[in-house]
């Protein structure tokens, strides 16, 4: 098994939640969000391979005490974000020890992370440089050009995309020190843009949902009081 480091990406504001605190420590069903999405992505991971969760350099005394209540004995490093997505992901890229093979990047407000699909991640990544998890849209699709016309877009030809998104590390951190920061929304945006390839695609999950609005945090604890 190749060492894996899992980075959890959580120094963001959560501007759209409209809420008094950032999305990420929101309570979820009796603990905060980033509590859920650290104890999931911890439970995946084996002897040998890294969490690093990167937050906001403001909110250091916050997610040390979040951790002792809520996530005794899980070990991490953790990491001060930067002004954007992009270099907050470079820095937790940065402190990767150096057995690290494969990267995976993940979105702190994906709380309901769940083994089958990293398996299938792993599996995937056999022959693979770049893996991502998506799933089929079920609603009818527009697409709205600038001068306002909206066009029909085939949905058997579109996929939503998800994370945790799985890299090999040569490759990943190549394309983010070339780039720097970027204007691309996910990991996998940019290294096609970075080598002009494609990743491979693999089924996703349902109810890995990002937690944006609070429709979406009413929805993840309805799915989590279902498995309790």
């Amino acid at each position: 098994m190749r060492r894996t480091a899992l980075i959890i990406v959580a120094a963001g504001r959560g501007v759209r939640m409209g809420a008094p605190l950032p999305k990420q420590y929101l309570p979820l069903e009796g603990r905060p969000i980033l509590a859920h999405t650290v104890q999931a992505a911890s439970a995946l991971l084996t002897p040998g391979d890294q969490l690093i969760l990167v937050i906001p350099p403001d909110d250091n005394e916050r997610v040390r005490a979040l951790l002792e209540e809520y996530c005794p004995g899980v070990s991490l490093t953790l990491v001060h974000g930067g002004a954007t997505r992009g270099e907050s992901v470079l820095h937790g890229l940065r402190e990767m020890s150096e057995e690290i093979e494969l990267v995976a990047i993940h979105d702190g407000v994906r709380p309901i992370l769940r083994r089958e699909m990293w398996d299938r991640l792993l599996a995937a990544m056999e022959g693979s440089e770049a893996v991502i998890p998506v799933t089929r849209p079920t609603d009818s699709l527009r697409m709205i050009t600038p001068d306002g016309v909206s066009t029909v877009l085939d949905r058997s030809l579109v996929r939503c995309v998800q994370t945790p998104q799985l890299f090999t590390r040569k490759v990943i951190v190549a394309a983010y020190e070339a780039e720097g920061d970027t204007t691309q929304t996910d990991d996998a945006g940019l290294y096609s843009l970075h080598t002009g390839r494609s990743p491979l695609l693999i089924e996703g999950d349902p109810d890995n949902l990002k937690i944006t609005t609070p429709r979406d945090l009413a929805l993840a604890s309805l799915i989590l009081r279902d498995e309790l």
